[in-house]
């Protein structure tokens, strides 16, 4: 049995440990699998349970989901291959051997992201065919509505997910103080870290993804404009991730260089990010100001057309000729020629 410990904490925590969870003698689950597992399903219900609220189709959701699985696992493989194409050229039978680790989240996020630009692709185009054989309307599929939905489950699945590297004792930092009251160490890291305590990066991302999770669910129940939620995604986590993965001892890096790929992107993210999200407010406010412009403009053009009715009706009034005087006066004139004539 493997252990972990925290050695400065409450008195020094020490735990028990397997990678593994044993089901029978010669079957098991790996608990890496089983926690990435339960923050999809997890990620799943919350959301079928709030889509309808925010304009998504239930049934399109679960599509989405669906692709989403394979597209995640494909793509967070694909990219740490790619990065370590030295290893794997020589080794070309272990590229699909993903139950010996190798997933990169970046990966998964940005395949998972195309599959379902995809997918809302050929809805639309399937749609599209049948409103016109039909002969009938259909409402086009926006698919920044699905992403800026979905993407704070991301987050969460994440926070979720990064407990299967405690359980592998993977995804830790470098050394650090052996004062450090969040040091940590555990029976595989001697092997590679020695006696020395360790920062265990994978608990600091994972406290950060709930807090991101947190924050986002709270702002998109105030504003739902296209793309924010996506920005507020590479700001947010792209800043952990900047910091932490310089704290990191399994970074892929660029090439022989000592730059790493996840920290690069990790603060291009957050530059796209917040650019984006600045455009998108500066022309929400634009669009609103407008409006408000346009309102006004409206409200006097209608003041001015009723006070031109109002003057114009004033006008035919003054102009109308008096029958009843008309007729008062033909009267009395008679009557004077009666008397007249007596």
């Amino acid at each position: 049995m493997d252990y972990i410990s925290f050695p400065n904490l409450f008195g020094g925590i020490k735990l028990n440990i397997s990678p593994d969870i044993t089901i029978t003698d010669s079957f098991s689950l790996k608990w890496y699998g089983v926690l990435i597992c339960l923050g999809y399903i997890i990620c799943a219900i919350l959301g079928l349970r709030a889509c309808e609220k925010y304009g998504v189709d239930k049934d399109d959701l679960i599509d989405y989901i669906l692709i989403s699985i394979p597209a995640a696992v494909v793509g967070a493989r694909l990219y740490y291959v790619i990065f370590r194409w030295d290893y794997y050229s020589q080794h070309p039978s272990d590229i699909i051997k993903v139950w010996e680790g190798g997933l990169a989240i970046y990966g998964g996020v940005i395949m998972v992201t195309l599959a379902l630009i995809l997918l809302t692709y050929l809805k639309n185009k399937t749609r599209a065919k049948k409103a016109l054989k039909e002969g009938k309307e259909y409402t086009k599929l926006n698919p920044l509505t699905v992403i800026d939905f979905g993407i704070p489950y991301i987050a969460l699945g994440q926070a979720i997910g990064r407990w299967g590297n405690f359980f592998n004792q993977e995804a830790y930092g470098a050394a650090t103080s052996p004062d450090y009251f969040l040091g940590m160490t555990g029976s595989r890291i001697v092997k590679e870290m020695g006696d020395n305590l360790v920062h265990p990066t994978f608990l600091y991302e994972s406290i950060w993804c709930f807090i991101a999770f947190a924050v986002m669910m709270i702002i998109r129940k105030k504003f739902r404009k296209h793309g924010e939620m996506v920005c507020w995604y590479c700001i947010l986590y792209g800043a952990e991730r900047a910091i932490v993965e310089g704290l990191r001892t399994d970074s892929l890096y660029i090439g022989s260089t000592g730059i790493r790929v996840s920290q690069v992107l990790s603060a291009v993210l957050v530059a796209v990010g917040i650019v984006v999200l600045l455009l998108i407010h500066f022309k929400s406010k634009k669009k609103e100001t407008e409006e408000e412009v346009t309102g006004e403009e409206d409200s006097i053009t209608r003041l001015k057309e009723s006070m031109m009715e109002e003057e114009t009706s004033e006008e035919k009034a003054a102009e109308k000729p008096s029958y009843d005087t008309e007729e008062k006066t033909e009267e009395e004139a008679s009557e004077e020629e009666k008397s007249s004539e007596e």
